[in-house]
């Protein structure tokens, strides 16, 4: 048979080229269509929440087309690609039959939000559910035994079938599908005139975006890849935040497999990619025995260079030295609030402040001492959960870690089915079928307070003395200032004006840190909008 698959992302995408080369070891045949830029950027922002994107009649028509002689149609997705692919599915169930099957976080998280779409969805990891799925509708048998599915009974009812227990040996899998064998990507610059287009060795490495260096230039461009499935722990506003560990459990591969599986790549493909992302949840979470062996495998059988992501109790003096000896350049962390009332109560994050501080301080200690990029740290702004007190308190602990650091603030988004997301609808600050919630992107930092961005704009450059910022997060003061971009009493120039005094308090001298400022400035095109608050505020 042959099995089809949509992924509204990148080329580079994991999920689909697992599921991809072990249903093609089991004799069947697969296309994949990736849509890397589904979504359009309007205004600077991937997904404005005020904004329902359609898509075109012409890239409806086309997926019909490419999916025609596929015996089933797989949708692999997160929360905001919920709506395109929607109408997608429905568009294929009504022009064709065949079969659609919705997998991925967001099918996994909230299966019953997804049922309307697809003839099934798929819960936690989809190999073995998929690849006996195609069997049962290939013998004419009923797939509805088929264990780890939810389906819609003739009276629009979910059903569950038996919760399928996840595979513990990742090694029992073949790698990951980087044929380039039926593999396409869909050009959707101009509306109304998307085409599929193959994916080839040529244009990969155009189609994947590179690593940049901190002056905006290009590093590597990635193999990305998993050395574990899962994570071992429950954030409340994470995609994966209601999974239970019995779902989708933390496992690894060995890393014999894992350095097999990248020698593979670096000989079949070096030309393409000179880099590796692990895009493992908290690669850290390893134990310090596997992170002290694979740092030795790879530094001597790959030599590349990589970047991990880490968990800030996970983040050891130990680990941080063996992956910086093996070649890591960089490490992302979430740090999402460094108030101690937003961790605990609201993210259930139990880490101490001081603790996550102390691993950020040791991630940059590390960059700057191996002259890597700075690490990346993640925080989420716009949680109508926390009050302006909660947000200023969590920027001037943030001032406590060292430069260099890059920050990257993400907006408040409520994942359908997470444990936060059940918890907005019951305090009533969101409404369980509004859509709204799948119209959110990562970046997007539109409702962020203007002068708070401002602040973190410093944080990063390192022109304001920590002090300085600790006095302007001060709530009196930061009301005052953050009251005349919200009340628009501020031109355009006048802000430029504020911003670059405010860069420019620093020792180093008024010249040439104005000059830092401006090119900084230049370089980011930051947009003030008005802070968004939700329907309803807990706190405020």
């Amino acid at each position: 048979m042959k099995i089809g698959f949509v992924i509204p992302t990148e080329v580079a995408t994991l999920g689909c080229r697992y599921l991809s080369s072990y249903l093609r070891s089991k004799g069947h045949d697969t296309r994949l269509v990736f849509i890397p830029n589904l979504i359009p950027t309007k205004d600077g922002i991937r997904y404005a929440r005020d904004t329902k994107y359609e898509c075109s009649e012409n890239l409806l028509s086309l997926m019909a087309d490419t999916f025609e002689e596929c015996d089933i149609v797989g949708f692999s997705l997160l929360a905001q690609f919920h709506e395109p692919l929607a109408d997608i599915s429905n568009f294929l169930r009504e022009k064709t039959n065949v079969p659609t099957i919705w997998g991925g976080v967001h099918p996994t998280q909230a299966p019953e939000i997804c049922a309307p779409f697809a003839d099934m969805v798929c819960i936690g990891d989809g190999e073995e559910t998929l690849l006996e799925t195609i069997s049962a509708i290939q013998t004419n048998k009923p797939w509805q035994d088929v264990p780890g599915l939810l389906y819609l009974d003739k009276f629009g009812e979910p059903v569950r079938t038996p919760v399928r227990k996840p595979v513990d040996n990742l090694d029992s899998y073949p790698l990951l599908d980087f044929s380039f064998s039926d593999h396409y990507f869909v050009d959707v610059e101009n509306r109304n005139e998307e085409k599929v287009i193959p994916i080839t060795p040529a244009n990969y490495s155009q189609l994947q975006k590179p690593y940049l260096d901190e002056n905006g230039s290009p590093t590597f461009i990635p193999y990305k890849t998993l050395s574990s499935r899962g994570c071992p722990y429950t954030c409340t506003y994470c995609s994966m935040g209601g999974s239970t560990s019995s779902t989708f459990p933390f496992r690894k591969n060995t890393v014999d497999h894992l350095m097999s599986e990248l020698e593979f790549i670096v000989s079949n493909h070096g030309d393409i990619i000179n880099g590796v992302s692990f895009s493992d949840d908290t690669f850290f979470s390893q134990s310090k025995s596997w992170i002290e062996e694979f740092s030795e495998e790879y530094r001597t059988r790959i030599g590349l260079p990589f970047r991990v992501l880490g968990y800030p109790l996970t983040v050891t003096p130990e680990k941080t030295k063996f992956l910086a000896d093996a070649g890591c350049v960089h490490v992302g962390m979430g740090v999402e609030s460094l108030c101690k009332e937003t961790l605990y109560k609201i993210y259930d994050r139990k880490t101490p402040v001081n603790k996550v501080i102390a691993a950020a301080n040791r991630l940059v200690a590390s960059a700057v001492e191996y002259n890597t990029l700075p690490p990346t740290f993640d925080v989420i702004l716009g949680n109508p959960y926390e009050t302006r007190d909660n947000r200023l308190e969590s920027f001037r602990r943030l001032t406590e870690i060292h430069y260099p650091a890059n920050y990257v603030t993400y907006a408040m988004c409520f994942f359908p089915g997470s444990d936060l997301f059940n918890k907005a609808v019951a305090d009533g600050i969101i409404q369980h079928d509004d859509s709204i919630h799948y119209r959110s992107w990562y970046t997007n930092d539109t409702e962020v307070e203007p002068f708070l961005k401002i602040l973190f704009l410093c944080l990063e450059t390192n022109v304001v003395h920590q002090r300085i910022l600790r006095a302007l997060s001060s709530s009196a003061l930061f009301g005052l200032i953050n009251s005349l971009f919200l009340g628009g009493n501020l031109t355009t120039e006048k802000l430029a004006i504020i911003k670059l005094l405010l860069l420019s308090i620093k020792r180093r001298g008024f010249l040439r840190s104005s000059v830092i400022a401006l090119k900084r400035i230049s370089a980011r095109n930051y947009k003030f909008v008005p802070f968004r608050q939700y329907p309803a505020s807990v706190k405020d």
